[in-house]
Order: structure tokens, then C-alpha cells, then sequence
């Protein structure tokens, strides 16, 4: 299985690297949409986790580039933010699109259900699995 992780902070990024791939995953990473879509060109992926706040294109606007093309739209996607956290802005990721919003801190035990879920889901249907919220 293989993960695309989007932040820019390298610490995060890090940190979800190691622990997915301790788990076996294979783990790209970017530090935003448009560094995120240049590896979508070129790599196949099972599930994407992205932070919304990022420079040059945020993870509202990447989650909308991902949903708009066909062979990307059924790729699971997962926000992970500490910063946009009210209920608004959770309904308005999951309009775009996105799969499940969890907000930071959270137990990373229920980000690696989250993805497993989602993965085992996109398996048994071949679909995106539906919504899954915190």
C-alpha cells in the first residue's frame, strides 16, 4: 500500500512517515498541493493525508484538484490539520470531496484505523469507501 503525505512541516511529515512506514506502508511525501499533484503524475496511491494550511496551494485546493480528475478521484482522502478545526471548515473539506477530516492533536491510532479502514473499504467495493468524519 502506498500513502502520499502533504505538509509543510517537516516535523509532521516525518513523524507520519516513520509510523506508516513501520506499518510496511510505501510513504511519498510533498510539502504542498502542487508538489503533492507532480507526484500523483508520476505514482500510483492508496490513500492521501493532507494538512489544509500549506504555501503555494493549500489542501482545500489540492483536494479539488485530486476530485476533479478521473483517474485520481477515487483515491481515498484524508485532512489532517491543526488548524482548521471548526465545524465549518470540517463540513466545507468534506464538500470537496474529502473522505475524512481529523483534526490535530488526535490519537495517531485513530489516523492508522482511519486509513485502514478506508484501504480495506476501496478494496471490498472499488470505490472511494464513502465518508468517514472524527
Amino acid at each position: 500500500m502506498r500513502i502520499l503525505i502533504v505538509d509543510d512541516v517537516d516535523e509532521s511529515l516525518e513523524l507520519l512517515k516513520e509510523v506508516f512506514e513501520a506499518m510496511d506502508y510505501i510513504v511519498l511525501t510533498a510539502n504542498n498541493g502542487v508538489e503533492a499533484l507532480k507526484v500523483l503524475n508520476d505514482e500510483k496511491v492508496d490513500v492521501i493525508i493532507s494538512d489544509v494550511l500549506m504555501p503555494k496551494m493549500d489542501g482545500f485546493q489540492f483536494c479539488r484538484e485530486v476530485k476533479k480528475q478521473e483517474r485520481l478521484k477515487d483515491i481515498p482522502f484524508i485532512f489532517y490539520t491543526a488548524n482548521y478545526t471548526d465545524p465549518e471548515d470540517e463540513k466545507f473539506g468534506l464538500s470537496l470531496g474529502a473522505d475524512a477530516y481529523l483534526i490535530k492533536p488526535i490519537d495517531i491510532q485513530v489516523l492508522i484505523n482511519t486509513v485502514e479502514k478506508m484501504i480495506q473499504k476501496k478494496e471490498n467495493c472499488g470505490c472511494d469507501g464513502g465518508k468517514l468524519n472524527r
